[in-house]
């Protein structure tokens, strides 16, 4: 006994429901995928959140470094210091901005 299977029409509402449950079941791995990354990246930012503007996530690297010349004159000095020399940075020979 043989079967012979007839070509779906593009048309017929079984391909349209199949299509459409493919694109639904798409959109909820997308939105699984994007919920997972939305909760890890709350994870690593959870301290820095509450206090964007005054906190990083490491005091390591070039960025900590980019705000502590950006912030250090200012409050040399507001405090009478010498903005051009600091001994809190790279203790204990410390930093002076004027030498090559």
């Amino acid at each position: 006994m043989t079967v012979q299977l007839s070509p779906v029409d593009a048309t017929s509402p079984e391909w349209v429901g199949a299509e459409a449950g493919r694109r639904v079941s798409r959109w909820r791995l997308y939105g699984a995928v994007g919920g997972a990354f939305l909760v890890l990246s709350l994870l690593l930012w959870w301290h820095v959140l509450p206090h964007p503007r005054s906190v990083t996530t490491c005091g390591c690297g070039d960025a900590a470094l980019t705000l502590w010349v950006i912030r250090w004159p200012a409050y040399a000095i507001s405090h009478g210091l010498n903005p051009f020399y600091s001994s809190k940075l790279f203790v204990p020979r410390g930093t002076n901005s004027l030498e090559e």
